[in-house]
């Protein structure tokens, strides 16, 4: 005749059990979306270990929770201890097998969520050289600008001072090239308050 487990070992055993329920909980709503889109059906434990044949872990522990309730009913009873042994053994059993899963689903979700950070830091990355390329092509765009600028000045202020000296055979011609040199700066300075917008509005981001 084996011996019965005393009041305290069941009491620890089914506080065991509670804690195995609550997390095939957490882990089936944590999978659950994942699931979804896979359409996974497939069981989770084979026969003859577990009579529940599910793709999730909720009902594999509450069988051991169910297992563990009758298993107490019986020695309150004292009755069928071999039995009772036989029951013990696959609740020992059943208990190793879903605390190994769970292990196992916790390490899938920490190496799921380090491949996201590592995801997440690649592309807050490549989206800062992004914005750093962006904003180093928009500076020396404008620098760029400014200088096409000071050189329409020079030229416009030459333009005027042959304009200011010149006879009138060539007055009408340069009248219309200083006219243009200003119509050309005043492009330029429209193309630098757009630059300097842009400038703005990518460190904004």
């Amino acid at each position: 005749m084996v011996s019965v487990p005393t009041l305290n070992t069941l009491n620890k055993l089914d506080a065991i059990v509670k804690q195995l329920v609550a997390e095939a909980q957490a882990i089936d709503d944590r999978l659950a979306a994942k699931k979804a889109k896979q359409h996974n059906t497939k069981q989770l434990f084979s026969p003859p270990l577990f009579t529940s044949q599910a793709d999730t872990y909720l009902p594999y522990s509450l069988e051991v929770k169910k297992k563990v309730h009758h298993v107490s009913r019986l020695i309150d009873r004292q009755e069928h201890n071999d039995f009772v042994f036989n029951e013990l053994k696959t609740i020992e059993q059943q208990i190793h097998a879903l605390t190994t899963a769970f292990h196992a689903q916790g390490r899938q979700q920490q190496i799921e969520q380090q491949f996201t950070q590592k995801n997440r830091a690649k592309y807050f990355k490549k989206a800062a050289k992004q914005v750093l390329n962006t904003s180093h092509h928009l500076h020396q765009k404008l620098a760029e600008t400014h200088e096409f600028e000071r050189r329409l000045m020079e030229m416009l202020e030459l333009k005027e001072i042959e304009l200011h000296n010149a006879n009138k055979t060539t007055q009408t011609s340069l009248s219309q090239q200083v006219l243009t040199l200003h119509q050309r700066l005043g492009r330029c300075r429209q193309a630098i308050s757009k630059i300097e917008r842009q400038i703005e509005m990518s460190e904004k981001r």
